[in-house]
C-alpha cells in the first residue's frame, strides 16, 4: 500500500471521529427530562424552577417537577431559598436578591434572639433564658402529629385524638378556663386555686384558697374539687370534701345509691337493663300526716307530734315490756 493510500484512510478516520464526537457531546448534554434514562433523572434538563425527577405517580419515567424558588428568582419578595446559614434579601442596588451571611440563632444575642433558624423554626430564648435556641413553629391540630395531637386549637378547646376513630387530630370543645370566663368568673383553675374577679375588675384570675381539710369547722367554707362540697366530717370537728348528690338516674349501676324524690327509693331496674331507676318506697312516718300511719324504725311509733301539725316517730313501750293488764306495748 502506498503512503499516499494510508494517509487517504486516515484521513476519513479521523474525520468520522470528529463527527461523531461533535454530534455525541452536545447531545449528551442536553438530554430532556423525559428522555433521561430511568431511574436516574437527576441530569435531565428541566425549565427554570423545575427539578427532573422520578415521576410520582409512579410510571418508569422521568419527568420535570416544580422545585423551591431561589432567592435570585424570587424578586419583589426575596423569600426565596438560600443555603444554611445565609439569608435572602434585596441586594445594595435594590434591583435583585441575594444570598447573604447572617448571624445563626445560636450566635445571637439572648436580648434579641434575631438569629437565623431553618423553615419551620423561629429563633427565642432556651428554658433558662440565658441563650437563643431553634424553637419549633406552633403546629395547628389538624396537622399535629398523630396520636400524640399536640397541635393548637382555638380558646376553649383541646387538640384531641378523633373521638370517630380516624387517624388524625381534631378540636374538641374543652373545659372553659378561668381566664375565659369574665363575667361569670366560673373557669377552671388548679386545685388549690379558685376563680374570681381580678383587682382591676376587669378579667378572671386564679388565686389561691383556703383548702376545704384547712377551713374552720364553724363554716367548712374551704375549697373542693369540681363534683364535691365542704361540710364536716361524721365526728363534726373537722371540714371534708364530700360527694356531691347525685341523681338516682345517674348513680352507678348496680349500687344504685343515687337521689329520688320524697317516697321513692333508687333500685336497680327491674325491667332489667342495666341502668338505675327511682320506684315507689314506703310512706315515712313524716309523710303521713293526717293519718300518721308510716313507717318507723323498730321500737318506735308514728304519732301526732306535740303541736299537732307533724307526724313523728316516738319511742314507745314493746308488748312484752307492757302490763299485762292492758297489753298495749308495740309490736311488728
Amino acid at each position: 500500500m502506498s503512503c499516499q493510500t494510508r494517509f487517504s484512510i486516515f484521513s476519513v478516520l479521523c474525520v468520522l471521529l470528529v463527527l461523531v464526537g461533535i454530534s455525541a457531546g452536545p447531545a449528551q448534554a442536553q438530554t430532556a427530562c423525559d428522555l433521561t434514562p430511568f431511574p436516574v433523572c437527576g441530569d435531565g434538563d428541566c425549565d427554570s424552577g423545575e427539578t427532573c425527577e422520578v415521576d410520582p405517580l409512579g410510571t418508569a419515567e422521568c419527568v420535570c417537577v416544580p422545585g423551591p424558588t431561589l432567592c435570585e428568582e424570587s424578586f419583589n419578595t426575596c423569600d426565596g431559598e438560600c443555603p444554611v446559614g445565609q439569608a435572602c434579601q434585596t441586594n445594595g442596588a435594590g434591583d435583585d436578591c441575594e444570598c447573604v451571611p447572617v448571624v445563626l440563632c445560636e450566635d445571637s444575642f439572648a436580648s434579641t434572639c434575631d438569629g437565623d433558624c431553618p423553615v419551620g423554626q423561629t429563633c427565642g430564648l432556651n428554658v433558662a433564658e440565658d441563650d437563643c435556641i431553634c424553637i419549633d413553629d406552633p403546629v395547628d391540630c389538624v396537622d399535629s402529629a398523630w396520636p400524640a395531637c399536640d397541635g393548637d386549637c382555638d380558646s376553649g378547646e383541646t387538640c384531641e385524638v378523633d373521638p370517630l376513630g380516624t387517624a388524625e387530630c381534631v378540636c374538641v370543645p374543652g373545659p372553659t378556663l378561668c381566664e375565659d370566663s369574665f363575667n361569670t368568673c366560673d373557669g377552671e383553675c388548679p386545685v388549690g386555686q379558685a376563680c374570681q374577679t381580678n383587682g382591676a375588675g376587669d378579667d378572671c384570675e386564679c388565686v389561691p384558697v383556703v383548702l376545704c381539710e384547712d377551713s374552720f369547722a364553724s363554716t367548712c367554707d374551704g375549697d373542693c374539687p369540681v363534683g364535691q362540697t365542704c361540710g364536716l366530717n361524721v365526728a363534726e370537728d373537722d371540714c371534708i370534701c364530700i360527694d356531691d348528690p347525685v341523681d338516682c338516674v345517674d348513680s352507678a349501676w348496680p349500687a344504685c345509691d343515687g337521689d329520688c324524690d320524697s317516697g321513692e327509693t333508687c333500685e336497680v331496674d327491674p325491667l332489667g337493663t342495666a341502668e338505675c331507676v327511682c320506684v315507689p318506697g314506703p310512706t315515712l312516718c313524716e309523710e303521713s300526716f293526717n293519718t300518721c300511719d308510716g313507717e318507723c324504725p323498730v321500737g318506735q311509733a308514728c304519732q301526732t307530734n306535740g303541736a299537732g301539725d307533724d307526724c313523728e316517730c316516738v319511742p314507745v313501750v314493746l308488748c312484752e315490756d307492757s302490763f299485762a293488764s292492758t297489753c298495749d306495748g308495740d309490736c311488728p
